[in-house]
């Protein structure tokens, strides 16, 4: 055909006969597509001011103190709704 590269060329270039590469890219497609899965992993929310997950904050973070404020606020106005 016209279009083939020359016979050497096809080689050094990574790509079979019929114009298919030959490093393996269809079969990882389909092992993807068909092969067994793996389990999926956890999420872990991270925060975005010290970078730890949410369970781990830093002392100084101040969403970490942002957040500790609103429950004391909270906690202090609830005693007051219950008189």
């Amino acid at each position: 055909m016209a279009h083939d590269p020359p016979p050497g060329a096809a080689a050094a270039l990574g790509w079979g006969p019929r114009g298919n590469t030959c490093d393996g890219g269809d079969m990882s497609l389909l092992r993807r597509l068909f092969g067994k899965k793996t389990p999926t992993k956890p999420r872990v929310r991270v925060c975005v001011e010290c970078g730890m997950p949410v369970a781990e904050h830093k002392e100084w973070c101040s969403i970490l103190r942002g957040q500790r404020e609103m429950q004391l606020a909270a906690a202090a106005k609830a005693p007051q709704q219950a008189s």
